[in-house]
């Protein structure tokens, strides 16, 4: 019997990228949703030898004026080939994706129960019909209104378990993209999905940097120091982010990469707010009291990336300020 166990890792492309892949793709009339699911494809292709995929999808089956406002439970799961066998491009397969996907919104009454009992009829009831990997795009939704001196915020629950053994949800936040990739605990480590999360990133920016490049020959962006350089920016990057939500300032630009959290304006329960985001983004166990010791944005990307020096773990933190409180806090 299959496990459903589920465990969660999420990265951002950031602004710049997001901007750059938009630009690259526009001219081609792809979505986010296409544009994720090239991204997607060519991850896992660079990885093995499969170079054909079929990603299971939901739709909405509101497509005409009598569902449309409808109260009900319309939604279906469609099916998408993305083959990279002949995309000699970027452009290419992002074309023949895009193609692909019109087809499949033609055929999206077809109910997919009856297509997985036509195809697999004896099929093991505890794997997924089809395909093990599910593709979704969500709109970014808007925070809650913050009663006078508090700050609201939604909070994010890891998933318990999963119906495919791989899914990937990108979330378009308007400036920028998050993609979620949750997977079955039995047959992923941790470290396998923020691998795959890297691999979608570095070819986001293989995109932006030259769409008429084969997509599964990585560009000069993706050498060992630009690779490196591009993770430690990043994670800054992802960082910063945290901090403006945890801190409710406007623009994560307003962020100092050199100052300690406390004297940001941070606090003891706020610190635990930022544990809960940055906890995702790294493979290694990560505690309140880490973030305490590692009190800057710069030492805190570090941390994460697990090259901070075991020395002078004191720097940059504010000796009097109370204890973190870390009871509740779950690893």
């Amino acid at each position: 019997m299959q496990s459903t166990t589920a465990g969660v890792r999420t990265a951002r492309l950031g602004p710049g990228l997001t901007t750059a892949v938009r630009h690259a793709v526009r001219p081609l009339g792809c979505t986010t949703f296409m544009t994720a699911a090239a991204l997607l494809a060519v991850a896992l292709a660079r990885r093995g030898a499969q170079r054909d995929f079929l990603f299971a999808f939901p739709w909405a089956g509101r497509d005409d004026g009598p569902t449309a406002m409808a109260i009900g439970m319309f939604v279906n799961t469609l099916v998408l080939r993305v083959d990279l066998a002949a995309a000699g491009s970027w452009r290419a397969l992002l074309a023949r994706v895009r193609e692909n996907c019109l087809a499949a919104y033609r055929q999206a009454d077809v109910p997919f129960d009856e297509v997985a009992a036509a195809l697999h009829p004896g099929r093991d009831l505890s794997r997924p019909a089809l395909t093990p990997v599910y593709l979704s795009v969500e709109e970014g939704r808007d925070q809650p209104a913050s009663p006078a001196g508090t700050t609201a915020r939604y909070l994010d629950l890891d998933p318990l378990h999963l119906k495919y053994e791989l899914e990937l949800v990108a979330t378009d936040l308007g400036d920028d993209i998050e993609v979620a990739m949750t997977y079955a605990v039995g047959l992923f480590e941790p470290a396998t999905a923020a691998m795959l999360l890297d691999d979608l990133v570095t070819a986001a920016r293989d995109l932006a940097a030259d769409p008429d490049a084969h997509p599964l020959e990585e560009t000069a962006m993706s050498t060992t120091a630009a690779a490196e350089d591009r993770s430690q920016a990043g994670l800054i990057e992802s960082v910063r982010r945290a901090w403006a939500d945890v801190l409710d300032l406007d623009s994560p630009g307003q962020v100092p990469v050199d100052v300690n959290f406390l004297e940001a304006g941070g606090s003891s329960l706020l610190l635990i707010m930022l544990w809960e985001q940055l906890e995702p983004l790294t493979t290694r166990m990560l505690r309140v009291s880490d973030l305490f010791e590692h009190g800057t944005v710069r030492r805190q990307a570090a941390l994460l990336a697990d090259d901070e020096p075991a020395e002078d773990l004191l720097a940059g933190t504010v000796l009097d300020e109370e204890p973190v409180a870390t009871a509740g806090a779950s690893e």
